[in-house]
């Protein structure tokens, strides 16, 4: 199962959703937050925990997904293998992430981004991904443009972050489905 983590406010929930909707597409997820345990498979691929405050990571490996309302303010710890997502628009998660010395996968429509949208319609979208980066499991993902299937509707904030941890999870496909 990969640890996924959702950090920031309750009460910015729009990235939720669709993290679970797109996760649940492929391989299925575990949502935990502080009041609910939700799974939508038997043997989900995916752990995903939507906490406000960070927690204590006893863990080597996982992906954290920052939402974009979180205090620039709060101290933070990531273990070094962390992969960080991020909006490039994000400026508190950026102060965070430059002050823990952690590199982050940005997503957004600069070309300067990790990941982009190259076009878009109503039922698929062509991702670009900028530069090689490493997947959850050690592999090379190559740079690339990716075709995306968005079956859910899922909404503009939630489409690269899901996009991203499916990436990343994937063993080097070309087409997915959120």
């Amino acid at each position: 199962m990969i640890p996924v983590f959702l950090y920031g406010r309750r009460d910015d929930d729009e990235i939720t959703e669709g993290l679970i909707s797109a996760l649940s597409k492929n391989g299925g997820v575990l949502y935990i937050n502080n009041s609910m345990i939700n799974s939508t498979e038997r043997s989900p691929q995916f752990l995903l925990h939507d906490t406000p405050s960070q927690p204590f990571f006893n863990m080597q490996r996982g992906i954290i997904v920052f939402k974009q309302k979180v205090s620039r303010f709060t101290k933070f710890a990531l273990p070094q293998d962390f992969i960080c997502i991020v909006d490039s628009n994000n400026e508190a998660a950026l102060h965070l992430l430059k002050n823990n010395n952690s590199q982050a996968l940005t997503c957004g429509t600069n070309p300067r981004d990790t990941l982009s949208i190259s076009s878009i319609s109503d039922e698929a979208a062509l991702i670009g991904l900028q530069r090689d980066i490493t997947g959850f499991f050690g592999e090379k993902i190559e740079a690339g443009e990716f075709l995306v299937k968005n079956e859910s509707g899922i909404t503009k904030e939630a489409f690269l972050p899901a996009l991203a941890i499916i990436l990343l999870s994937s063993k080097n496909k070309k087409e997915f489905v959120v």
